[in-house]
Formats: C-alpha cells, structure tokens, sequence
C-alpha cells in the first residue's frame, strides 16, 4: 500500500498546469449516523443468528457472515480506503487518487473554474473541503458531494480554491 510516499503527479498534470497542494486522509475512524445504524443492524443479525443456531438450523451462520460484513464495512474499509487515498489540488482541477494494490491506480477529476461549488466543515479537528457531486449507486437521482476528507488544513485548502477560482493561484 502506499501509506508512506507522496505519489508522482507528473502523468496526471497537463501542460501548464501546477501542483499547488498535496496531502493524504487521516486514517481515523468517525461513526456517523449511518455507520451507528449499521452497526445496530449487525447486532440484530448477531443475536438472530445465534437463536438460529442454538436451536440447530444451520441458516444462523448466514446471519453471523452478514453482522461480520456490516462491522467490516463500517470499520475496516473506511480505514483501507483512507490507506490507499492522495488528494491533489492543481491550478486548474482538484485529483483524487485511488491506488489499490491489486486493482492499480485511478486518477479522478473535478476542473475548479469560478462556477464550482465549493463547501467546507472544520468543525472538527479533521475537515471535509467538497467540491464536486456524483450521483449514488442505485439512486441516480439523489447526489453526494466529493471532495478532500478527513484533513488537517480543510480551511486553507478551501482558501486555496477560492484563490484558485478567482484565478489568484
């Protein structure tokens, strides 16, 4: 994984572009309303699938592979995610980086012009900076904000883009 080293963004920027920032997620943990939710659902599942099993039907072990699921989307894969995350921000786009060990890299791009919306929380110690939208899986009408997460400096970098927009960076 490539937790340790700042990747190369030579391949990603086009001529006359500039790196202007770098920075990678916090590997941290936030239990948001939803993760709680799921967690709960785990524990319903946990507790069915063990009346399943002590009363011999073997369908309590399905029951026990979905709570493990739930726990390991909620907690593990957060944190993997963060692991093989880098984030970018360019005079001219915001990059997310994704390289995942055996899948390879990918690159995504959000162009930062005067028009992008751009949005940020630091009300925690580790902000959210957002800057683009792509719909949900399987609700193609409904959409989630994308952005930098989980960094330490969410109020310069959403500084850096209001320069970037009024074409000062």
């Amino acid at each position: 994984m490539m937790r340790g080293s700042d990747p190369d963004w030579s391949a990603t920027l086009a001529p006359g572009e500039r790196l202007l920032w770098q920075s990678r997620p916090a590997p941290v943990l936030r239990l948001n309303r939803r993760a709680v939710l799921r967690l709960l659902l785990a524990l319903f599942f946990v507790v069915n699938g063990w009346l399943w099993l002590r009363f011999g039907m073997w369908l309590g072990f399905a029951f026990l592979a979905a709570a493990l699921w739930l726990v390991a989307e909620v907690t593990i894969a957060p944190l993997i995610r963060h692991r093989v995350t880098a984030y970018g921000l360019t005079n001219h786009r915001a990059l997310i980086l994704t390289q995942w060990p055996v899948l390879g890299a990918r690159v995504r791009a959000w162009p930062i012009s005067a028009d992008t919306i751009v949005t940020a929380d630091e009300s925690l110690p580790l902000g959210h900076v957002s800057f683009g939208f792509t719909p949900l899986f399987l609700a193609r009408a409904r959409m989630r904000a994308v952005g930098f997460d989980h960094i330490a400096d969410a109020a310069a970098v959403h500084a850096l883009i209001r320069r970037i927009q009024r074409g000062q960076a």
